[in-house]
């Protein structure tokens, strides 16, 4: 008997609400752990650059990147209501962890929900996720519109250079979006003046080592989000699907991975990696995906992919909508699909 796959995904999004609900005493101390950790980390980076004692700066990025990244979920948790127990305290938490991550928290927090809304469905793509055409979009695009999607899609630009540029510079200004400016306008400048103040604060009293400290780590966090963030809804065995065949309970569970890392890795990235619960159930804080995956057993085996396989993901570029899998331009090319 074949499997009724959007009745299955309602059935397992019902037994994985139980998950739902932040508890405070658990955010508190992730926070405030996180918030200590990434201080500690800073410190270390200025003694570090006082005492000259450069060969220690790169893993302090390392470690700094990884506390900011957690950091960058638990500002994602808020944007779904899921880290704190009221709205007021989550749109406050977003707020203050944004200066830190420098992302805009109702900027993002409408993008993102709004990927949330629309993942998988190939015509309506495009806001706050990475944008995915199938082969036969793209061989409707013309020849410009192609090379400019080639452009966009090579693993070294997108994740090397793209994601920090975005965090960095794009982030800044409401001109470089893909919605009106108006409607992200205050967000942004809002935390563009929050930046001035504080790192203009933190320039005044330590001086440029502050720029060495705090650039390279956000540009590693970008490195880990910009990965991950690609690997939840770019592997081969995905789920894409024209608007009018699309459902979004189904598209939630198998359009998205679960990312079988080691445990010390789920830790570092805030358990997102267990990505099809998350899109199934967003209002499931990050420290309670791991209960969730124990208690509903079929997760494990829905979208598996190790640390090892994921690295083939990077060079998938295009839904073959008649062979329902991600495939690379190269591979379309030897198939004759292009």
């Amino acid at each position: 008997m074949s499997l009724d796959r959007p009745a299955h995904a309602r059935d397992i999004a019902r037994r994985c609400a139980a998950f739902k609900g932040a508890h405070r005493g658990r955010s508190t101390l992730q926070l405030v752990g996180n918030l200590l950790g990434l201080a500690a980390v800073y410190a270390l980076d200025l003694a570090a650059i006082a005492r000259g004692w450069w060969w220690a700066l790169p893993p302090l990025w390392i470690a700094g990147g990884v506390m900011l990244a957690r950091l960058f979920i638990i500002q994602h948790d808020c944007g779904h209501g899921a880290f704190w127990t009221s709205r007021r305290g989550n749109t406050a938490i977003g707020r203050f962890v944004s200066v830190l991550t420098w992302t805009p928290y109702a900027f993002w927090r409408y993008t993102h929900n709004r990927h949330h809304a629309t993942s998988g469905d190939l015509d309506r793509g495009g806001i706050g996720d990475v944008f995915t055409v199938s082969l036969e979009q793209y061989r409707e695009m013309t020849p410009h519109d192609q090379g400019r999607y080639r452009r966009f899609r090579r693993p070294v630009f997108m994740m090397g250079i793209g994601t920090p540029l975005v965090f960095l510079l794009r982030y800044r200004t409401p001109f470089l979006q893909r919605i009106p400016a108006a409607q992200c306008w205050r967000s942004i400048v809002a935390l563009d003046v929050a930046l001035a103040v504080t790192y203009g604060a933190a320039l005044a009293v330590w001086g440029a080592a502050v720029l060495l400290a705090v650039l390279p780590t956000l540009v590693v966090t970008a490195w880990i989000g910009g990965w991950m963030f690609f690997v939840q809804h770019q592997f081969e065995g995905g789920l894409w699907a024209r608007h009018d065949a699309w459902d979004w309970h189904e598209a939630s569970l198998y359009g998205s991975s679960y990312y079988a890392l080691p445990a010390w890795l789920h830790w570092c990235t805030g358990h997102i990696g267990l990505h099809h619960i998350h899109h199934l159930c967003s209002g499931i804080p990050n420290y309670r995906l791991p209960a969730c995956l124990d208690a509903v057993p079929e997760l494990r085996a829905i979208n598996p992919i190790t640390l090892r396989e994921s690295f083939a993901c990077a060079r998938l570029a295009l839904w073959h909508e008649g062979g329902g899998r991600m495939v690379s331009f190269a591979d379309a090319e030897r198939a004759g699909l292009l």
